[in-house]
């Protein structure tokens, strides 16, 4: 218990530093609304196990969207527009933890509740929303393992702009995300928002070559973690 406390210690201030560069870089080349109402999600005092949610009524808003017939295609804008779910946690979590923060190889993928869903529309606005989303990881430290849970609640919007197989967020223009990442019943980043560590927002790095066909997409993002080869995504409603 001594030796989990003491690493508990050590890895937060490794969170917020990282986290707080970030948000540096970020403020510095995008330009953000005010988001000082944004819900932030509540600490918790216990380990986490797996996570529950209770059943909830999803908002009109963020009901499923209408498929979009894709245009086959790598570096094809058309095949870009529409709304997209990730389907590879494991990777996106990976890419959304401040660099450092962990030994990707203490990082052990457990389980997933809700869902995180990009949507570019044709007008040049992407859009993120988190429903209800929790990912489990085990952290291996030896001679313990601790749990950290990752969660997200809320919507982040902003614009994009495609140049030849690589797509840019060019600015945050809303960010009502929540985001909170729990280590072993110690909350932490629980003032984070999306366009401080989403993979795709974080300058210099707002940028990634896509490859997109049919009902598949995946996103090359500078400065992934060596685990992660790309970011991947199915199309909703296929």
């Amino acid at each position: 218990m001594i030796y989990k406390k003491f690493f508990v210690m050590l890895i937060i201030p490794a969170l917020m530093l990282s986290a707080c560069s970030a948000l540096t870089s970020a403020q510095a080349s995008l330009p953000t609304t005010d988001i000082s109402t944004a819900a932030a999600p509540q600490a918790t005092n216990a380990v986490l196990p797996s996570p529950t949610f209770a059943a909830a009524i999803v908002p009109a808003d963020m009901a499923t969207p209408e498929s979009v017939q894709p245009a086959a295609g790598n570096g094809d804008a058309t095949c870009l527009v529409g709304t997209w779910s990730i389907d590879d946690f494991d990777s996106f979590v990976r890419a959304l933890l401040p660099a450092g923060a962990f030994d990707d190889n203490s990082l052990q993928y457990d389980s997933t509740q809700g869902r995180i869903l990009y949507t570019f529309s044709d007008d040049g606005k992407v859009t993120v929303k988190a429903q209800h989303y929790n990912t489990i990881f085990n952290v291996k430290v030896d001679p313990a393992d601790m749990v950290l849970a990752v969660t997200m609640d809320g919507t982040t919007t902003g614009t994009y702009s495609v140049n030849g197989s690589r797509v840019s967020i060019d600015k945050v223009t809303d960010d009502q995300m929540a985001f909170a990442a729990v280590l072993d019943g110690t909350t932490m980043l629980s003032t984070t928002k999306l366009a401080e560590v989403g993979p795709l927002f974080v300058p210099p790095n707002n940028y990634a070559d896509f490859n997109c066909s049919g009902d598949k997409l995946s996103l090359v993002i500078p400065n992934l973690p060596a685990s992660v080869s790309a970011i991947t995504f199915k199309r909703l409603g296929n």
